[in-house]
């Protein structure tokens, strides 16, 4: 039994076609050209349209996800009403008209970090503990 014929091997002054080479394409284009000038057309983007935190959200989106959360519908409705009516309003105002759900999300949970009593006081009210009874 032979084995296969693998030709001659390398040596350290061939060198494999780099991932960075163009591959010209039937019209004559290549990956990089077409690679250049998607570039190109984001730098035409004026700086006000890169930057401007109206136009743009306040972090990209990501698949990554944290934990399910358990929210009870009610709560929910009443959330999605604060935010439908008394916080996308103020976005308004000021010129935000793009906001995202992430952001929205992101929001929330700042505040209630920001926040760690008025957190505490909500669970505590929520299993009917009265705080100011604990404090005489």
């Amino acid at each position: 039994m032979t084995g296969f014929d693998l030709g001659e091997s390398a040596t350290d002054d061939e060198t494999e076609p780099d991932e960075t080479d163009a591959i010209a394409d039937a019209d004559g284009t290549s990956e990089q050209d077409d690679s250049r000038q998607d570039e190109k057309k984001a730098d035409d983007k004026t700086e006000e349209e890169e930057t401007d935190p109206r136009v743009e959200p306040a972090f990209p989106f990501s698949d990554d996800l944290r934990e399910s959360w358990y929210v009870r519908d009610e709560i929910v409705t009443e959330f999605e009403d604060a935010v439908d009516f008394e916080a996308k309003p103020l976005l308004r105002e000021h010129g935000v008209r793009n906001e995202t759900g992430r952001e929205i999300q992101d929001a929330a949970i700042q505040v209630a970090k920001n926040n760690p009593e008025e957190l505490a006081k909500v669970i505590l009210q929520d299993r009917g503990i009265d705080i100011e009874d604990d404090e005489a």
